[in-house]
C-alpha cells in the first residue's frame, strides 16, 4: 500500500510514534507513507503513482532485455498482486 496523505489532523494523529497505524509485519514489510506539506496532495499522490508506473515499466522493459526463461517471465508478468496472497505468489 502507499498513501498520500495530507497535512492535517491524519498526519499528525497518524504519524507520531509510538502510536502510528502504519506498522510492519514480521518480515518488516509495511505501507508506503508520504506526507505534502503544501495544498497540492492530489498532485502529490498522482506523482507517486506515475511513479510507480515508470518503475514497472522500467523493470518489464528490464526482464525482456535479460535471457530468462519464457516460464518465468509469464509468472512475473502474470500473477495477480490486488491481494496480500497475490504480492507473496509473486515475490
Amino acid at each position: 500500500m502507499v498513501v498520500a496523505n495530507a497535512t492535517g489532523c491524519s498526519s499528525i494523529y497518524g504519524g507520531n510514534l509510538p502510536t502510528t497505524p502504519w506498522a510492519k509485519n514480521k518480515e518488516g514489510r509495511g505501507p508506503a507513507w508520504a506526507n505534502s506539506l503544501f495544498e497540492d496532495n492530489a498532485e502529490f499522490g498522482l506523482g507517486m503513482r506515475l511513479a510507480i508506473t515508470k518503475h514497472a515499466k522500467q523493470a518489464l522493459s528490464l526482464l525482456e532485455a535479460v535471457n530468462v526463461p519464457a516460464e518465468l517471465k509469464e509468472k512475473l508478468t502474470t500473477q495477480e498482486q490486488n491481494d496480500e496472497a497475490g504480492i507473496k505468489a509473486q515475490r
